[in-house]
Parts: structure tokens; C-alpha cells; sequence
């Protein structure tokens, strides 16, 4: 409970995304592929990285501490695929991939910092499940969705669908439930 109380504080300072203590911390426990542990590149470095390649570092999907843990992740994670399939600039192709993993479609923003909570973090991952288990409210466990829903969300408020489309569910019901009791 205290580690889910911890990521709640810090996402209300800091929206779904890193402040430096965190990513230093979340970098601090990677164990690279290439055998060493920890960090690769600084956080200067990450932020020279972006300026060389033409990465934005102020954008709603990403700050410059989500793009610190996430260039060090994919280099943790992808440096032996990156350094067999690649024969250039491996410093580019670490850059590109971080920046497509981040830039993904499928969720609005903080996709590191979810990853990080809901992936790499085994005890606070257990902390939601057990609560799952005890609570039935699937509210509070789908809190990693935020991302997902507030999309949705945006989607309906800005062509104010949302009321249409929630009668249109609540008609689809009823007439289920009266094609279901007349088959019996």
C-alpha cells in the first residue's frame, strides 16, 4: 500500500512521469545486456543525444527524465540485437528506437513512467494485484490506463459525443435484455 500511495503522490507533482530522483533510481536497476549494471549515458548525455538527433524534450508524451530512463532501457535491454543487426551509428539506432517507444500511438502520454510502475516494478505491481484481489472495484487496478482513458476521453469531449454514445450503450442493453427474454 505505502509504494501505491508513493506513485499516487508523485503523479499529482508530476503528471504520468519522471522527476530526476525517480529516473536515476529507475536507471540505478537496469541490468544491461552488454553485462554492466545502471546507466550507459548521464542525463546530460541523454539531453546532448536528443539535441543531436532533433528530439523534442518538451512534449506532452515525454520530459527529458522519461527519455533518460527510456534511451538507457532500450540500451539495457536491445544492445546486443542493436549492435548484431546494425553496422552504423549504433548511437543513432538506440536514439530512433527510444523515440518510437515513447512517441507510440496506442497510449497518450507516460508511457515510461507506466512501463516503469506496472512493468519493472515487481513489488508495486504485486501491491495492485493483491488489492484486485481483496477489492473487486477494477477501478483502481486499471489506474495504468489513465493514459488511455483520458485520450478517449479527449476524443468524445471535443466532438461532445460522449452523452450520444453512453445513451446509445444503455439502448443496446435494453434491447439485448428484451431479445434474450423472449427467447425463453
Amino acid at each position: 500500500m505505502r509504494k501505491k500511495l508513493k506513485m499516487q503522490r508523485h503523479e499529482r507533482m508530476f503528471g504520468p512521469h519522471f522527476d530526476e530522483e525517480q529516473a536515476i533510481k529507475a536507471v540505478a536497476k537496469m541490468e544491461n545486456e552488454d553485462g554492466t549494471n545502471g546507466e550507459h549515458w548521464s542525463l546530460s548525455d541523454t539531453t546532448r543525444i536528443a539535441g543531436q538527433y532533433g528530439i523534442s524534450l518538451n512534449t506532452r508524451k515525454f520530459n527529458k527524465y522519461d527519455w533518460y530512463v527510456a534511451l538507457n532501457m532500450v540500451y539495457s535491454d536491445y544492445y546486443k540485437v542493436i549492435n548484431t543487426i546494425s553496422n552504423s551509428d549504433h548511437l543513432r539506432c538506440f536514439a530512433k528506437l527510444a523515440e518510437a517507444w515513447l512517441c507510440d500511438k496506442d497510449i497518450d502520454e507516460g508511457k515510461m513512467w507506466y512501463y516503469y510502475c506496472f512493468i519493472m516494478c515487481d513489488k508495486l505491481r504485486d501491491e495492485f494485484l493483491e488489492e484486485d484481489e481483496d477489492d473487486e472495484d477494477e477501478e483502481e487496478y486499471s489506474r495504468y490506463n489513465y493514459a488511455r482513458r483520458a485520450k478517449s476521453k479527449r476524443r468524445y469531449e471535443d466532438d461532445d459525443y460522449e452523452d450520444d454514445d453512453r445513451d446509445y450503450r444503455y439502448e443496446r442493453r435494453g434491447q439485448m435484455r428484451e431479445r434474450r427474454s423472449s427467447r425463453y
